[in-house]
């Protein structure tokens, strides 16, 4: 951990923790489908664009739902930063903006927002709110 400062290594084992604290409450999943980056725009050929990839992020636990169609999914910042590179997305914040839909306990949902916990500039965990499709 050489090229880390202290302050780094500690985010790290932020996140390495929230992992395990994930996995904890029952390490769930949640697919995000997701408009490709790299594909040829359609849009002037009045094509909508569809889903080209599905990405299942894991562990993930739904935290809280607010009685009124919404929910909060906790998601691991490890495996969202494995699906960034596993699909060459520029970062995170590229990927969440590519999202079309999710999928959770076989339930189809949109993304309203998302919210980052960070340590030291280190970002631990993701924080989904998401409502569900009529």
């Amino acid at each position: 951990m050489s090229g880390y400062s202290k302050q780094g290594a500690r985010g790290l084992v932020l996140a390495r923790a929230a992992d395990a604290m994930l996995r904890s409450l029952g390490g769930g999943e949640i697919t995000l489908r997701l408009a490709g980056v790299n594909s040829q725009p359609l849009a002037e050929f009045g094509i909508a664009q569809v889903a080209a990839a599905e990405v299942v992020l894991s562990p993930a636990v739904v935290r809280r739902s607010d009685g009124k169609g919404a929910t909060e999914v906790l998601v691991s910042a490890t495996a969202v930063d494995a699906a960034v590179e596993a699909q060459q997305w520029a970062g995170a914040d590229q990927m969440f903006q590519c999202i079309v839909g999710l999928v959770l306990n076989e339930r189809a949902w949109k993304l309203e927002s998302v919210a980052t916990d960070t340590f030291s500039g280190v970002t631990y965990l993701y924080r989904m709110r998401l409502v569900e499709r009529n």
